[in-house]
């Protein structure tokens, strides 16, 4: 099945320049060879690392970084268009984000200094596993609760404490770790580390999550690891400035992945209840409550799709702040499950076999409210400037 044919104004109104149009048929190219070695990322004989370095080869890592380090020095709009095709793949249930926390490459190079960008820019574009190490067991969004703390020892710095529910945590190559370097002064106390996952001290561990089984979350301990003050990204105390516009991208590219998946849902579901038959060959689809529901979904879409829209939008004129970010989150990602739930009631019992695409769906589906800052989070966030 063409997953593109049902509603192709969708990516046509989110990337409507020739150019995205043109990165986002490479992107959908791409994750068609990632679908066609689907069960064998499922069995484990593909790792994340297998998947990063066929990225690259393709050119779909290091986007950010500039083309005087050897990159192609694209706009943030091309990590939005790898999130979207990721999510419309029909491997996201099982392999999840993937490759889109590739996005916090820009925070790289506009603070890192000279040197740590030479070093960190091919090991980059070669498909080394980058992650964000910010969260931690007790303390997410929350930076006052945040534990891992960095101390000044000479020219360097000495990183104790740990981070938990890291995307590819277990396995990251480059971790960019935050953490508190003043604890009194919340998060102008707080500075950004580019630490190298094998450096003495550093200990990680998988955890196992219900769904996306080829694609676990990480848990990273520091224990007294030397950190080169080279390896500083930014000022320190300087994570506030680095951080917020990694995060507001983050928050728009999982819109766009939510919608993305949501939309291949509907056309899944569409074209089930257009072959199934019940009740002496009568098709779902001519039930009117079925078509009902799908149009419901399908206004789910729309409204979805004309949020992101607009962030994109401000993306590109470099006007997207937290709040249109954040909105555009919350409802693409609430707005996603409801699809996908009812695309599962429309599948019936096929909706929660393992070896039907919308089962991990669905199951995959239920971290966009989480990843990025929870729903209820952003929305305190938002009332908190009305």
């Amino acid at each position: 099945m063409d997953r593109t044919a049902a509603l192709p104004s969708v990516a046509d109104r989110l990337f409507p320049e020739q150019d995205e149009q043109d990165f986002r048929d490479l992107v959908h190219r791409f994750f068609e060879e990632v679908d066609a070695n689907h069960d064998r990322y499922r069995s484990g004989e593909l790792t994340a690392r297998d998947l990063w370095q066929a990225a690259a080869k393709a050119g779909l890592v290091g986007l950010s970084v500039p083309e005087e380090y050897g990159g192609a020095g694209a706009g943030p709009v091309t990590n939005a268009i790898v999130s979207y095709e990721a999510g419309k793949s029909m491997s996201y249930g099982t392999l999840g984000s993937s490759i889109t926390s590739d996005a916090i490459g820009y925070m790289v190079f506009e603070g890192a200094t000279e040197e740590l960008k030479r070093e960190l820019a091919p090991r980059i574009l070669a498909g080394e596993i980058q992650t964000l190490g910010m969260t931690e067991p007790g303390a997410g969004t929350n930076s006052a609760a945040m534990r891992t703390y960095a101390t000044q020892d000479g020219s360097d710095f000495i990183l104790n404490g740990n981070k938990a529910f890291i995307s590819h945590g277990d396995v990251a190559d480059i971790i960019y770790v935050v953490a508190k370097t003043d604890r009194d002064r919340g998060w102008d106390g707080i500075s950004v580390f580019a630490v190298d996952g094998n450096w003495p001290g550093v200990e990680r561990r998988r955890i196992r999550i219900n769904s996306q089984p080829a694609m676990g979350l990480g848990e990273i301990f520091f224990d007294n690891v030397r950190v080169p003050r080279s390896h500083l990204i930014g000022e320190v105390g300087g994570a506030r400035k680095l951080v917020a516009p990694t995060v507001v991208l983050d928050r728009l590219q999982i819109a766009a992945r939510a919608l993305a998946q949501a939309e291949l849902a509907w056309t899944l579901a569409v074209q089930h209840t257009k072959d199934r038959e019940v009740q002496g060959k009568t098709a779902l689809f001519d039930m009117q409550h079925m078509q009902m529901k799908l149009a419901e979904m399908y206004v789910d879409i729309e409204a979805s799709t004309e949020l992101v829209a607009a962030g994109l939008r401000r993306l590109r004129a470099g006007t997207l702040r937290q709040r249109t970010a954040a909105a555009a989150k919350i409802f693409a990602t609430d707005a996603s499950a409801r699809v996908l739930d009812a695309a599962v009631q429309l599948f019936g019992a096929a909706g929660v076999a393992e070896e039907y695409p919308i089962a991990g769906m669905y199951a995959a589906n239920r971290v966009f409210r989480i990843l990025g800052g929870t729903s209820e989070l952003l929305k305190l966030s938002l009332a908190r400037g009305f």
